[in-house]
């Protein structure tokens, strides 16, 4: 159950990093 969860959590912040990443890049031009 747990090591579920901490997959998860791992995911979502690679998928929010790759997000936030993309934010930039589209504010930076």
């Amino acid at each position: 159950m747990l090591k579920e969860v901490l997959l998860e959590i791992e995911f979502l912040r690679d998928e929010n990093r790759r997000l936030t990443n993309e934010l930039l890049e589209v504010l930076n031009e």
